[in-house]
């Protein structure tokens, strides 16, 4: 028997990779992380983490979708490797001139 207090939850799949053909805006930049990040398969939360990006990590960030900055580590558990980033946690260095 069944209590109507019982909840039945089913694993979420994980969402497939997206590419940089999603972004928006072109960057092409050699920058780093400015905390500890989920790196994911695509721009948003719902998206799957494919594990922690470091503070400090250098990467290079080709494009953004939103608040979302699709990157490639240089070195550490994922270099190589494209991801996505929230724009919140991605250096942007000041323009002079």
């Amino acid at each position: 028997m069944h209590s109507a207090y019982e909840l039945t939850l089913a694993a979420a799949a994980p969402a497939s990779a997206v590419t940089s053909k999603a972004c928006t805006h072109q960057v092409k930049l050699d920058t780093r992380v400015t905390a500890t990040v989920n790196f994911r398969t695509g721009p948003g939360t719902s998206y799957t983490s494919l594990g922690l990006l470091p503070k400090g990590q250098g990467v290079y960030w080709a494009c953004y979708k939103g608040n979302w900055g699709y990157l490639k580590p240089y070195y550490g558990a994922h270099k190589g490797h494209w991801g996505w980033v929230s724009r919140t946690y991605i250096d942007v260095p000041m323009q002079t001139g």
